[in-house]
């Protein structure tokens, strides 16, 4: 392996050396390739045996007894989540076989119940719920018996002597951890499979063409367009004074589904990475509700502790770093009515306003069909946000941009999702503060 000459493009991407044969089986081409910042060189075409999608076969797993089903609930909370197929808050979506599921009132043996006559279930999130008129009590023990996959991922690699591999899959209950490959390997590529998944197919493959810092001039600021929409934030930091900093959000911002508590949200991880005069000049605050918007916090009464004016206008922040994922979900005509009254809002008491855009979440919330291949978000708020910072000269946090490359870095964005939906890990939040250090760096 060599350093890769930037400039030099007559090399093909290490991309083009993969190719897929038959369900498991990985090949790849001989010769010199382009990967990442590096050269490579495959000696020999070779092929390799990926390891397939697991399947769990659970036995006699006891629950005290199954919630009533609560129809009018989203269908990864109308019921119980069956222990093998949970992500961090919900069930794993499609990780239950189809007809496997087997309720029974005792280990081996005793009353068999009926889908449909005693208990209700959602195939796709896993959950089981009591019916009310079945024969399942308030406190029937109950055992299921099923079978289900799990998100895996294994790492295709070459060695220091040239040889490939391809590590054994690495897969949790949740979301799949990064396997450890040899020491002095390089990362060819990640291959990603969803539960159940019956073959390998090319969209499962995520071939390493970037590094993280090849990724970082995604959301570059120049430091013209940063005083111009920062000054007084800017300002105070060069001149060593406190600078009040608010990070106003919904869960996202909350974080209360962190493993690791509030230490791994995004605004602390910001702080934590400033350089050690300008924490030091940091006062951090937070206001979050989960689940909830701009317009939430809007309407919220006098007296409520998430009301706008009480608890975000009040407390005369320097700086207000907003995150919202779920105003993708508000309107166009919302946004346009909503997001001008903040700003005004916030000029009248000389409080300047950077605007985070949103991780990336479920493929099918965002209508794509490919965790791959998608550098543009496709939301229609993120790129009204785009406009609209750009427009008013308001910091926008970019964060998206980044979220958008990270299969180029072999990494499937939903890997970083805990809740396997919409909530980020500590990785992923990393990436919210990569979008704002920009806009701080004086």
């Amino acid at each position: 392996m060599t350093p890769a000459d930037t400039t030099d493009v007559s090399l093909p991407s290490i991309a083009t050396a993969f190719s897929i044969e038959g369900d498991w089986t990985l090949a790849i081409a001989a010769g010199r390739y382009r990967a990442a910042d590096s050269v490579v060189t495959v000696a020999a075409a070779q092929r390799l045996d990926v390891p397939p999608a697991v399947v769990m076969h659970v036995v006699a797993e006891r629950y005290a007894s199954l919630p009533l089903l609560e129809p009018t609930n989203a269908p990864w909370r109308r019921g119980e989540r069956l222990r093998h197929s949970r992500a961090q808050e919900v069930g794993v979506q499609g990780a239950l076989a189809p007809d496997t599921l087997r309720l029974t009132s005792e280990p081996t043996g005793g009353t068999v119940f009926v889908e449909g006559r005693d208990y209700a279930l959602d195939l796709d999130w896993g959950t089981v719920g009591r019916l009310e008129e079945g024969r399942m009590g308030e406190d029937q023990p109950v055992y299921a018996e099923y079978r289900c996959g799990a998100p895996t991922t294994s790492t295709v690699y070459l060695d220091r002597d040239g040889v490939l591999g391809v590590t054994a899959a690495q897969t949790t209950q949740t979301l799949p951890v990064d396997p450890v490959v040899p020491g002095g390997a390089t990362r060819l590529a990640t291959i990603w499979l969803p539960p159940r998944a019956p073959r390998l197919t090319a969209a499962n493959l995520y071939v390493i063409t970037e590094t993280a810092a090849a990724s970082a001039p995604c959301i570059a600021v120049s430091p013209e367009r940063a005083e111009r929409c920062l000054p007084r934030s800017r300002a105070k930091l060069r001149a060593g004074e406190p600078l009040r900093i608010l990070a106003w959000g919904d869960s996202v911002t909350d974080g209360n589904y962190l493993v690791g508590g509030p230490t791994e949200r995004w605004q602390e991880q910001l702080v934590r990475r400033l350089p050690p005069r300008v924490r030091e000049q940091v006062e951090l605050h937070t206001v979050a509700w989960g689940g909830r918007t701009t317009k939430a916090f809007l309407t919220e009464p006098s007296g409520s502790e998430y009301n706008f004016r009480e608890q975000v206008l009040a407390r005369k922040p320097d700086l207000v770093i907003s995150e919202f994922v779920n105003d993708c979900g508000m309107s166009r005509e919302l946004w346009l009515e909503l997001y001008p009254r903040v700003m005004m809002e916030f000029r009248a008491i000389g409080t300047e306003w950077l605007i985070l855009t949103p991780h990336y979440t479920r493929p099918d919330w965002m209508q794509m069909a490919d965790q791959r291949d998608c550098d543009d978000d496709p939301r229609p708020y993120v790129a009204w946000l785009r406009e609209f910072t750009t427009q008013h000269d308001l910091g926008l946090g970019d964060a998206s941009r980044l979220w958008g490359r990270l299969w180029r870095q072999g990494i499937p964005y939903r890997t970083l999702l805990g809740n396997d939906i919409n909530h980020p890990d500590a990785r992923g939040l990393a990436l919210y503060a990569d979008a704002i250090l920009p806009w701080l760096t004086v």
